[in-house]
């Protein structure tokens, strides 16, 4: 590959004829491109790493499901299947970010972890707080396990401190403070935080408190059982929370 790169280098800033418009970089992602084309091989952050090292743009901006500056490669890839299941999601976010990709977003927004967090890509989700994304409302330090800063965001009684709430669109943003907070214990569930979990009860959260992650108001045992992770992986969650009482 590095070879055709170096024959043909007006191919690491073409663009493809389809209606995505994407960058081979784009294609890494494997996200809202061709669909035979949306493949993870094992060496994908390698390839990444040798279309970066020979000039690709890492936060172009794709048409990819309607364009917008959701549409980089970082976010592409942290709402893709593919890269997950192959197992390089991680490995793929830590190649783009230190090469300078906008771990916040090309608008500083929160892009890149907002949509690790709602599409349930735990690993990315580490990976990008590791990279120094942005933990700034309750919501992200929840789905992050940043115990420190859920503390931060709320009362001694429970209740949410207005620098906690979350403004953004890249997750559900209820406008009251209970909704948020239940919403947090929501996301603190789908992505196994069991610490949040136990704390966020200790604040007087319902264990059967319900929050809609994605499309569907559902409690904390549903959202434990419904994200991208093993059942090894939820078993000590869902044991938990069951024994406080949580009904699916």
């Amino acid at each position: 590959m590095t070879k055709l790169l170096v024959a043909h280098p007006d191919l690491i800033t073409a663009r493809s004829r389809s209606n995505h418009r994407a960058t081979l970089l784009h294609y890494v992602a494997a996200n809202g491109v061709d669909d035979e084309l949306q493949k993870s091989p094992k060496n994908a952050a390698e390839i990444a790493r040798i279309l970066i090292e020979a000039g690709a743009e890492i936060d172009a901006l794709a048409e990819t499901y309607g364009g917008g500056t959701n549409q980089t490669t970082l976010c592409l890839l942290v709402s893709s299947i593919h890269p997950a299941a192959a197992g390089v999601q991680p490995a793929l976010v830590q190649v783009l970010c230190y090469a300078g990709a906008a771990v916040n977003g090309v608008a500083d927004d929160g892009a890149p972890l907002g949509t690790a967090l709602l599409f349930s890509y735990r690993k990315s989700v580490d990976m990008l707080a590791r990279c120094g994304a942005r933990i700034d409302n309750l919501l992200f330090a929840a789905g992050t396990g940043d115990l420190a800063k859920v503390q931060s965001f709320l009362h001694t009684d429970g209740r949410l401190r207005p620098e906690g709430m979350y403004h953004g669109s890249h997750l559900p943003s209820p406008a009251d403070e209970k909704s948020q907070v239940d919403l947090a214990f929501g996301l603190a569930c789908y992505h196994l935080r069991i610490e949040v979990i136990r704390f966020l009860l200790e604040m007087g959260v319902d264990v059967n408190a319900r929050s809609d992650i994605f499309g569907s108001s559902q409690t904390g045992l549903y959202w434990a059982t419904h994200g991208f992770h093993t059942e090894e992986e939820e078993r000590p969650v869902v044991a938990f929370l069951q024994s406080q009482g949580a009904t699916s």
